[in-house]
């Protein structure tokens, strides 16, 4: 049995491996990761985006106990993303002091970015229901 507190640390933390694995790749893709300092980098760029959506996968469900269902924890991560995504994009604009955002990178971020999130997710979710892990009430 998962204790919903733990639960939420390994979702959380999946959560974060995933969003700045979507970073690192698109930013060694296309030849901007930072020489001097990768992982500052990629946190500095994944700041916004991680931000928006933990506060939003917070509000919206997807990090609660009943995620463990896959259709729960598709729906619920589908729209958190959906939701949390421009949300991201915008406070990175801002971050970057940009009025443009560029509309393949939006794509980008919500397919990919919302794909690694995802996948990730719905493999935890059939490894703890093929394990017989539920959570404590």
């Amino acid at each position: 049995m998962l204790h919903p507190r733990k639960l939420q640390i390994i979702l959380v933390a999946g959560d974060l491996i995933a969003l700045l694995l979507f970073i690192f790749i698109g930013q060694t893709d296309h030849e901007t990761l930072s020489p001097g300092n990768p992982l500052g980098g990629i946190l500095l760029t994944g700041a916004p985006f991680v931000a928006a959506w933990l506060v939003i996968g917070f509000i919206y469900g997807a990090f609660r106990a009943d995620v463990l269902a896959p259709r729960v924890m598709l729906t619920r991560t589908v729209t958190a993303w959906l939701i949390a995504l421009p949300i991201g994009i915008v406070l990175y604009a801002l971050m970057l002091g940009r009025a443009v955002i560029v509309l393949g990178f939006m794509l980008a971020a919500f397919s990919f970015g919302g794909l690694f999130v995802l996948v990730w997710r719905m493999a935890f979710v059939f490894i703890a229901r093929w394990r017989g892990i539920t959570t404590a009430k």
